[in-house]
């Protein structure tokens, strides 16, 4: 298991230098917001990979699954199925491919058409788990997700202040804006390496 969010908010707030506890710059509502908007580009570049094995059988006599009900946990619609196994229960495992037919249905690739209620297990490209009790992040992903939450928090902070008078001390708006878009550079560089090279796999028929 990864490092829950908790922790990574901590880290984060060492990052801004804002750990008084009682006087935060940020509070934990606004950074979780953060920490969701950049998991959710950091999935797209490195997703977790999800083997559902209880969801779904088919239909008789069609090829079309109906993928609504995992719809909202897709990085990227229906085109996050990378593929099924099926029949299942199979060695070596039997894959097929798969087409997307609308934005809640695929199709499997194969050539006899399936019978009723056979099992098969779908695998696709999903958002990582990121709470204060679970995380599917690895040390990279993590990396990269530090960097870009610490940028886009500290961004906002001087955009919010960049015409007031500066009643934060040490925190000129001008410098944390400069600061936070150096940080935003390393945070996409981080984010190109996660990128796999992505190779097409075709399954017979």
């Amino acid at each position: 298991m990864g490092t829950i969010r908790s922790a990574l908010r901590t880290t984060i707030r060492q990052i801004l230098r804002d750990e008084t506890s009682g006087d935060y710059e940020w509070e934990d509502d606004e950074l979780n917001t953060y920490i969701a908007i950049i998991n959710r580009e950091v999935s797209a570049a490195s997703p977790k990979i999800v083997r559902d094995t209880e969801t779904f059988t088919t239909t008789d006599g069609s090829r079309e699954l109906d993928i609504s009900d995992i719809a909202a946990a897709l990085i990227n619609g229906p085109h996050s199925v990378i593929k099924v196994e099926y029949p299942t229960g199979n060695y070596p495992k039997t894959f097929k491919n798969v087409g997307v037919v609308d934005n809640e249905t695929i199709e499997i690739k194969c050539t006899a058409s399936p019978g009723d209620a056979d099992e098969l297990y779908l695998f696709y490209e999903s958002v990582h788990t990121l709470t204060d009790s679970a995380s599917t992040l690895n040390i990279a992903e993590e990396e990269a997700l530090i960097l870009g939450v610490a940028a886009k928090a500290a961004k906002g902070w001087a955009r919010d202040h960049m015409d007031g008078i500066n009643t934060a001390g040490s925190r000129a708006p001008a410098d944390v804006y400069t600061w936070a878009e150096r940080e935003q550079g390393y945070y996409r560089e981080k984010l190109a390496a996660l990128s796999p090279w992505k190779t097409i796999q075709s399954y017979p028929m």
